[in-house]
């Protein structure tokens, strides 16, 4: 909300739709028909998004677009963006347990890097159909053990700063 106050963007109205795809779509038909000039609708996630896409698509007048931004990284929402159904996704979040482990390993073994600094930054990312291709890893019950996850620490690296990436450069090779 601090975003959209200083960027001089109306939010309409926030609802909440309990991650619910049935509740998601009630929710975008009450807003379609609250707002008329509303354009665009975040969802917290892909399943909320893509039930209000479909709620959009039905509810929604012909001259009425309606720009459904998501975060998730479903694999649906994988396969409806490389099918240009869908425009894009944000997401990383399901690595952030990863980058904690790492991170804690390497504050315990005294890496310099946790005496300047009190924070990670978990990286984010945009799956659009530029680079869809290079996520289809996670479609179908993605394989988490074979990332290397030694590749991200600090102190079995002897780096200086956290090379943390979505895209799997940190894999092994097979």
């Amino acid at each position: 909300m601090d975003y959209f106050r200083a960027n001089n963007i109306e939010v309409a109205q926030q609802v909440y739709a309990s991650w619910s795809k049935e509740q998601a779509t009630e929710q975008t038909k009450g807003l379609i028909n609250r707002h008329s000039n509303i354009s665009i609708i975040w969802a917290a996630s892909d399943l909320m998004a893509i039930s209000a896409q479909d709620a959009c698509n039905f509810y929604c007048s012909e001259n009425q677009k309606v720009s459904i931004e998501r975060f998730d990284w479903l694999s649906l929402s994988l396969e409806k963006i490389a099918s240009g159904e869908l425009n894009a996704s944000v997401g990383g979040q399901f690595m952030m347990g990863a980058w904690a482990l790492v991170s804690l390993y390497d504050y315990q073994n005294k890496h310099p890097y946790w005496l300047k600094h009190k924070n990670l930054l978990i990286p984010m990312g945009v799956i659009n159909q530029d680079n869809v291709k290079s996520y289809q890893w996670m479609e179908e019950n993605p394989n988490w053990r074979v990332i290397n996850y030694k590749a991200t620490s600090l102190v079995l690296n002897k780096q200086d700063e956290y090379q943390l990436d979505l895209i799997p450069k940190i894999w092994k090779k097979s």
